[in-house]
């Protein structure tokens, strides 16, 4: 990584363009939603152990194989940027202390974002060359396509602990199926703490329309969808008199559609599925919440003319609007704080809001572009397990506080609280089998019904559904055969 962090995450911010857009490219795809992230804060994870051997592998080379624009994860050289050396010192601990070699292969396809290094690895595996010792792979593509027999069922690779905090335990737990679990992500990968999806919304317009104090609302629980939609509808202005509201005028609220729409159904805690009393995942989004909630979100977006809904694969609002206070909210990932850091209005971060008040806690989803990590099977399990979890526990130690406490807290964050609400966020995301695997089922998997007919317009949710519960029931079943 030779670059300083407000390049690469302009890099991913345009990167998850193509994939918002509906595409299999490497962005907001789909969403997730029931299990609750476990994960410590950075600073409880730092003096933990990892309880590794102390081995010595004589120089032995450890390749990494991961998508070129996102390779930053792992390749980097000291140039005095805080991300770049934080990686670097990562990287030289891992490197001294076991005596090996870290290699980074940067791979694309030639379809840019949508780079899959997954094939890569599997005509490794066919050949029997043991090119690579991990792979950095696209959550979307890489969950379904980890069950093809070529990846080990990490469970089964002695040294690393999924237990330990640097591991995502929420995600691991949605990703396992009969004690058998081939990928998982967490504190290894920088994009995955990157991508975690929140509201920003502009201080000085809230004080003007006299808001009152929206952190302290959060705080006390009040910070519900029904309070949303009355601070948008105070918001909205029709700034130029035209009598229609464009991108010239100002909205309570601006939206993505694909990815920002989908984490509603997470915000608010509607499952996609459940898992029975053999912890087998049922399909559970036809339920009364759901049609519900389509419906106010449809009104939303449709009938009220406060809220803005982009057809921009990355971004909630057209060009500058919400840097222009044209916008009191707008639904972003929190590494996209960092591309604010030149507006001259200040802002601040919260939750997505709560279905009601009687939702116990605020909810929220990571973007399925995160890295999730993949091991041949035909690796030498000791070897790889044990410079994995050492990346992973380096990675909880160096790099993690480095991104949340110094680049994101203390440079793109502007006031305390903002930072409070950030452990806030991330201590709420949640996943869902069915997003964690959502290509297995086609377009229009479970976990993106509500884009559809938000997009659409369309209030049928029961009648989206019939036309597609066949498909997804048979889409299920054979995802599920493949971890017996």
């Amino acid at each position: 990584m030779k670059c300083v962090l407000s390049i690469l995450l302009l890099i991913a911010i345009l990167a998850s363009t193509m994939a918002c857009g509906g595409t299999q490219a490497d962005g907001d795809t789909s969403a997730n939603g029931d299990s609750s992230s476990e994960s410590s804060s950075p600073d409880s994870e730092t003096e933990l152990s990892d309880d590794l051997p102390e081995v010595n592998y004589d120089g032995r080379e450890f390749n990494i194989i991961a998508r070129t624009n996102f390779a930053y994860e792992f390749d980097a050289e000291q140039t005095g940027d805080i991300m770049d050396d934080a990686i670097y010192t990562r990287n030289m601990a891992v490197e001294e202390r076991f005596g090996v070699k870290l290699i980074t292969h940067p791979y694309d396809d030639g379809n840019g974002n949508a780079s899959n290094v997954i094939p890569m690895i599997e005509q490794s595996v066919m050949a029997g060359d043991d090119a690579y010792q991990l792979g950095a792979a696209y959550t979307f593509f890489a969950a379904p396509a980890s069950l093809s027999g070529s990846f080990a069922n990490i469970y089964d690779v002695k040294r690393i602990n999924l237990d330990k905090p640097w591991w995502e335990k929420g995600f691991t737990e949605e990703a396992t199926i009969n004690g058998k679990v081939y990928i998982a992500t967490g504190d290894i990968s920088l994009l995955f703490n990157e991508v975690t999806m929140s509201v920003f919304f502009n201080k000085q317009l809230a004080d003007d329309l006299k808001l009152g104090d929206i952190y302290k609302t959060v705080k006390d629980g009040k910070w519900t969808f029904e309070l949303m939609k009355k601070w948008c509808a105070d918001a909205a202005s029709d700034l130029n008199g035209d009598g229609k509201m464009d991108e010239n005028d100002r909205f309570g609220i601006g939206v993505n559609r694909y990815t920002h729409v989908d984490c509603f159904i997470y915000a608010f805690n509607v499952p996609l599925t459940e898992r029975d009393a053999n912890g087998i995942p049922q399909l559970k989004i036809n339920n009364e919440k759901m049609i519900s909630l389509v419906k106010q979100l449809t009104a939303l977006f449709h009938d009220s003319d406060t809220a803005y809904l982009s057809d921009n694969g990355a971004n909630a609002f057209g060009d500058n609007m919400f840097e222009s206070g044209q916008g009191l909210f707008m639904t972003s990932w929190l590494g996209n704080a960092a591309a604010l850091r030149d507006m001259t209005m200040d802002f601040g971060i919260i939750p997505y809001p709560k279905w009601d008040e009687a939702q116990e806690a605020y909810s929220t989803y990571y973007l399925d572009r995160a890295s999730c990590m993949v091991i041949p099977v035909t690796a030498d399990y000791e070897f790889v397990g044990t410079i994995v979890e050492a990346l992973a526990a380096e990675s909880s130690k160096k790099v993690i506080p480095a991104f949340y406490d110094v680049t994101l807290k203390g440079k793109s964050v502007r006031d305390d609280e903002s930072k409070e609400m950030i452990d806030l966020i991330r201590s709420g995301v949640r996943y869902d089998f069915a997003n964690i695997y959502a290509y297995a089922f086609g377009y229009n998997n479970p976990g993106q019904i509500l884009r559809a007919l938000v997009w659409d317009n369309d209030t049928n949710f029961a009648s989206f559904y019939s036309k597609n519960e066949t498909t997804y029931l048979s889409k299920l079943s054979e995802l599920l055969d493949k971890f017996q």
